[in-house]
């Protein structure tokens, strides 16, 4: 997953908070890397799997750092968490 998000690594979401776990589960889902780009990224455990872990385990909602914004606003992290992002 850091291979991933680092090939998106951009100035506009580089703050990653205390947690930089989260941020890169995050910039993940953003770029839809665990969705429409994960055989380009390597990741093998099923997408339903993924999803249930990020939305059970992550606590994204509790992130103190950047995300991306675009998603954010397009509602792309809604699914992930149970509470709205700040």
């Amino acid at each position: 997953m850091e291979r991933a998000v680092d090939q998106h690594m951009k100035a506009a979401h580089a703050n990653k908070g205390s947690d930089p776990f989260k941020w890169a589960v995050l910039i993940a889902i953003g770029y839809e890397c665990f969705e429409k780009y994960r055989e380009t990224h390597g990741f093998t455990v099923s997408a339903p799997d993924l999803e249930r872990w990020i939305f059970d385990e992550a606590a994204l909602a509790t992130h103190d750092g950047d995300c991306d914004y675009l998603a954010l606003f397009a509602g792309r992290y809604d699914r992930y968490v149970k509470e709205k992002l700040p």
